[in-house]
Formats: structure tokens, sequence, C-alpha cells
């Protein structure tokens, strides 16, 4: 009976703690809060191309986590949007950049969105597995025979750099040649960037690069605190052995490749306004007044005293009446004056012939010092012409003048690297016809050059009083500076008694360089559908002899866009190519059209625009049947931890075993009592 009895209480207390054990509330055994995760936004990427990936993430508690995507294999490479700490109950989202690499196999790869602990990355609150669809990419033009690499970077976690932070350059590497190469080592140049390196070295050792893989160079860099918006270039080459054919043998060689890209930089925006301090000064050229009835070149100095640089300086003339712009513009470019540093613009100025003498006023308006506009104005001297004076009279002789009256180049600035027809008129101011002429141009540099015949030319006689024109066929210099170009014209004559005699002009001639900007084919992004994300980029290019000044490109067509519109690039110097990429959203199904359209001022000011057309055919929704999607707004039942429904069954069986193991021995011990007993 004792046995009995303490069976019974055996049974009853294992079933007590079991009861205990399934009661026991869930939230005893969590770790953390329980984040419902959901994924939005594209599926489907091409190889060598970078999509977007939205997650939608609500956790249970207060408890900080963080959102990362953690790709299955190494062909998906996740390049912005593993950082941030979230906090609270409220539905979070957050964009991850997901790329597929050039090399990537094609079909579906899976990629796991976690909840994790902000301390402990592998401590995981939840996550989701989705798939990525990667197709093949176009192949590209040309043989890819030996070592070939195609170089791409990425920022991480951003779209550039930013002024004054830490930040890391991926490089990606793609082998897409038939050959591969061993102790490969990746080396960045930062050149003069103004970038330094903030960790680790230059080199970094890849070891085996085999065709079709895609390995990744990381660079922590420190951006200067003053650097200016813009693009700039850096280097990465990789270098070490490939098998290379010397006759009939086959050895391993040296070989490297080289590329260089430009790198996104936004520079930090002024905490203060800047002090712009400045002196201006004007001058004749030759130190002398200008003359009533003739062309005068005066040269304005403008020096910067301050502290901070000036940027995109230009100067602007408003002339008094009595004076005139001979040639050009009155609105010249300076470009960038550093702090203690002296910039010069030039204008050829003509007076009208009945002007009186005395100091004229000019002003002169400066912009690009901050917002505003600043005034100047400088007083220039003009000798007036005596009123029936037909000579100049020198010590006691009177010499007959032989001047330029007048020129004429075509109506618009002279585009350097072409032909162009000086007209050049001469006018014998005297009371005596003047003879043996002979006059001579020149420029600088021969930046003109005749055509077909000398610099000289010969005029036999021009009467009292009276004009010539003469054309003459220049050829302009495609290396001329864009701007006023000075004209010598000096001239030899005689008069009637025999008296020889020179005289001299310069005029000024504005060239123009050809502007050269030239912009890719945008290519179809391939497959998009109307729920889902597209990317386009477009090379462009600055081929032309001078800068091209206040950039802006513009998207627009048949889609929403994911970020601004506009991009403001700025000056784009001679010889560079950039990029310009966006992402956006399809408005619908069917043909989507769209324009590119960059705007720009050249050299003198003058704006000019070249827009790129685009077509692409967008297919219909898909339709999403995807049982691991969680809707954010029901919330999810709570369920026992898996440790937990690990250790209840596994808490079970020890207890049961426990209680069989005493049953066995009081069983034992009363079939021994009751041998005891016969």
């Amino acid at each position: 009976m004792k046995t009995k009895a303490f069976t019974g209480k055996a049974f009853a207390i294992v079933l007590a703690v079991l009861m205990l054990i399934c009661m026991m509330p869930a939230a005893a055994f969590a770790a953390g809060p329980t984040v419902s995760i959901q994924k939005t936004g594209a599926a489907t990427v091409t190889q060598g191309e970078t999509i977007y990936v939205e997650v939608l993430a609500q956790a249970s508690d207060s408890t900080p986590y963080r959102l990362m995507i953690v790709p299955a294999d190494s062909d998906i490479q996740v390049v912005s949007g593993n950082n941030g700490t979230f906090s609270g109950t409220s539905q979070i989202r957050q964009v991850f950049g997901v790329m597929a690499t050039k090399g990537a196999s094609e079909g579906t790869h899976d990629i796991y969105v976690r909840a994790v602990n902000v301390n402990d990355e592998s401590n995981s609150y939840s996550s989701e597995k989705y798939s990525i669809q990667v197709n093949k990419a176009q192949s590209s033009s040309g043989p890819m025979d030996g070592f070939a690499v195609d170089f791409s970077f990425a920022v991480e976690d951003a779209d550039s750099l930013k002024a004054g932070e830490t930040q890391t350059i991926k490089v990606f590497l793609y082998n897409r040649g038939s050959s591969y190469m061993k102790n490969a080592v990746a080396t960045v140049d930062l050149g003069s960037s103004g970038l330094t390196l903030a960790e680790g070295s230059l080199r970094q050792n890849l070891g085996y690069f085999y065709e079709g893989k895609t390995l990744t160079a990381d660079y922590t860099v420190n951006v200067p605190k003053d650097i200016k918006t813009g693009s700039y270039p850096i280097s990465v080459t990789v270098a070490g052995q490939t098998l290379q054919t010397q006759g009939t043998d086959v050895v391993w060689g040296s070989a490297s490749v080289t590329d260089t890209f430009y790198i996104p930089v936004i520079g930090k925006g002024e905490e203060a306004a800047k002090e712009y301090k400045y002196e201006m000064t004007s001058a004749v050229d030759g130190g002398k007044d200008l003359r009533a009835g003739t062309n005068g070149t005066v040269t304005f100095t403008l020096k910067n005293t301050g502290k901070d640089d000036m940027s995109n300086i230009a100067t602007t003339l408003s002339l008094p009446s009595g004076l005139s712009i001979a040639s050009g513009s009155t609105k010249h470019n300076l470009g960038d004056i550093a702090s203690g540093a002296s910039a010069t613009t030039s204008y050829m100025i003509n007076v009208n012939k009945n002007a009186e003498g005395g100091s004229y006023p000019i002003t002169v308006y400066i912009t690009g010092m901050g917002e505003e506009q600043m005034t100047e104005v400088q007083y220039v001297p003009v000798q007036a012409a005596p009123e029936k004076q037909e000579e100049e009279q020198t010590g006691d002789k009177i010499n007959p003048i032989l001047m330029v009256s007048g020129y004429e180049y075509g109506t618009e600035d002279v585009q350097a690297g072409s032909d162009f027809t000086l007209a050049l008129t001469l006018n014998n101011t005297s009371t005596k016809q003047l003879r043996n002429i002979k006059v001579t141009v020149t420029t600088t540099g021969d930046v003109f050059r005749p055509k077909g015949s000398s610099n000289s030319y010969y005029i036999s006689s021009i009467p009292a009083g009276g004009f010539n024109t003469k054309n003459l066929e220049l050829s302009c210099s495609g290396d001329a500076a864009q701007g006023p170009t000075s004209v010598s014209v000096a001239m030899a004559y005689q008069d009637n008694d025999g008296g020889s005699y020179t005289a001299s002009d310069v005029i000024s001639v504005p060239v123009a360089q050809q502007i050269r900007f030239s912009v890719d084919p945008i290519l179809d992004p391939g497959w998009i559908t109307a729920d889902s994300q597209g990317y386009l980029s477009v090379n462009y290019y600055n081929k032309g002899k001078t800068p091209l000044y206040n950039l802006t490109i513009t998207a627009e067509g048949d889609f929403t866009m994911d970020g601004n519109a506009t991009n403001y690039v700025g000056t784009m110097q001679s010889g560079r190519s950039d990029y310009y990429n966006i992402n956006f959203y399809p408005n619908q199904a069917g043909p989507m059209n769209g324009t590119i359209t960059f705007k720009f001022e050249d050299a003198a000011g003058k704006e000019h625009e070249v827009v790129q057309e685009f077509t692409f055919n967008i297919g219909e929704a898909q339709m999403w049947d995807d049982p691991g999607m969680i809707d954010p707004m029901v919330p999810e039942k709570q369920g026992l931890p898996t440790w937990a429904k690990i250790a209840i069954p596994v808490a079970a069986v020890a207890v049961l075993a426990i209680v069989i193991s005493i049953i066995k021995k009081r069983k034992k011990a009363k079939q021994e009592a009751l041998e005891l007993d016969e």
C-alpha cells in the first residue's frame, strides 16, 4: 500500500511539473523582441547591376534592434543599407542596395532579412528568407581573351562621399577573361582627390583571381572637410601573374590592369557665411587715355584680399553714355580666385567720336561672392578730339595719322580651329595722300594665321580722309584660349613729300572653343514590371578644351523618381567624364518615355542644352503569392521560442524517466521483501 501511495504521488508530481512547464508564459523564454519583417520592391536584377530592396519591420517591444540583409552566396553583394538602429513598436522602413556581381550565376539566389541584437549580430530576433532572380547581362562587344577585369565601385551605405567624414569605398573586380591570375594584388591610387587612407593599406592581397569570379577590395578613406562638391578620380590597379605564351612554351608572367573611375563627393555647407574681401583696379592698356573716335582696351584686376577662396567669379560691365563694347560680351568669367591671388580680364571699349574729355564711370558687377552681387565703379580717363584737328602734332612737325577705323569678323565669336574672314578698315585722317602702305597683322602665340598669304599686305595709296578695307583670310588655332584675343595692326607708310611714318593699333577678336559635350545612348535596363523599381545610368563627356559651367542634369518622363529629379554638378573640367544614374518607379505598364536633359554654360556665359530621349517597355504588375509575407498591421500570434519547444518535451521525458526508475526500484524492493518473508 505504501508503494502504491508513493507511486500515485510520483505521477502527481510529474503531472504538475508538466502542467507548470506548459502553462509558463512564452515571454519568459524570449531573448528579445519579436519583429515581423516583409520585403517589397524589385525581385529581379541583371548581372553587374544594383536593385533597391525595401524592408518593412515592426517590433513587439521597445528593445533596440538592427536590420540587415545576409546573402546566401557571394554572387549577391549588399552595397548599402546595413546600418542604423531602431527601437519602438512603430513600423519602420529601410532601403538596401543589393548588387548582383557580373559573374553571378543566372537563376534564383536567396537572401535573408534579419532583425538582430545591436551588440551581437549573431543573435537574431527574427529572420525571413526571400529570393532574388538574377538575369544574364547582355554580352559586351569584342573578344575577352586572356586575363581581363571589369571594375565597378560603390560607397558603403551611401550614394556618395561626404566632406569631413570617414567612409568606405567598395571596389568590385570581375574577371571576365579566359584565364586566371595568381598572387593578385589590388592597389588604389587616390591621386589629387584630397582623399587619404584612414586605415589599412593601399595594397590588398587578393590571392587567386579565377575566371568568372568577383572579388571585393575595401578602402576606408578620410574625406577633407573643405572638399568641394564634384566627381574625383581614383585609380585601381590589379597586378599579379598570369599564364602567357612565349614561343611554344606557356610560362607565368607579370600582368596588370588599371582603371580610373570618378567618386561622387558632396561638399560640406558652410556653418557661417563667408566674408569676402577684394580690391579692384583698372588701367587703359599702354598707360594712355582712351581717345574719342577710337577703340581702346581697358584691363580690370580683381585681387582676393580675404581668407576665403572665391568660386566662379564673373564680371559684367555697365557703360556710361559715350562708351560702348567694341566686341564680345559685357560678361566675362574669371573662374576661381584663391585667397591672396588675382585675376584679370580685358574689355575692348569704343569711344564715341563726339565724346567729351574727362573721367568716365564704368560700373562693374561681380558675381560669385556668395548670394549677393557686388558693385564696383572704376573711372577711366577719356581724351576728347580737337574740334578741327585732323592731324596730330609731334614736336614741331605735323605727322599724318593712319588708323584702324573699324573691323568685322562675323556675327558670332570665332570658333577655335576654324577659318574666318577679318575685314580691316583703315582711315587716312590727314589732309595729305598716303602711299606705299604696308600693313602687318600679328597675334601673340600665332593664334590667327593667314591662309594663302603672309601676315602682311600692301596698299598703294589712300587719299586724304579716305578709307581702305581689306578682307584677310585667317585660320584660328585649335588650341586657342577662349576669350578676347588681341590683334596688333602695325602700319608703315609715306606721304607725297617722301616722309616715312609708322602707326599701330590693337583690336580684339573673341575666340570660342567648340563645345564638344556628348552623351552615351541610354541602354534598356531589362525587364521591368509596373510594380517594381527600375534603374538607369548614362555616361557623359566633356571632350572640348574648355570647362563647362553650372552643369545641371534633369530626368523627366512617365515615372516617379526615387529622390531628386534634378542634380546640380557645377563645373565640369575639360577632358572629364562622369555618369548620372537614377532609380525610378514606372507610372504604368506599356511604353515608358523619358528624357535626360543636360544644361550648362560655356566660358562666355552662353547657355547650352543637350537632351537624350529614351523609351522602355514596362511589363504588367506581377501577382505575388508569397506565404512568407507578413501583414505588419496584423499582430503576430506569439508562439513559444524554438529553444522552449525543444526543452519542454526533453524535460517531460527526463521527469518521466526518473519516475519510472523510482517505480522499478520500489517494485524490486517489494519483491525482495516478499522473498525474505517466505
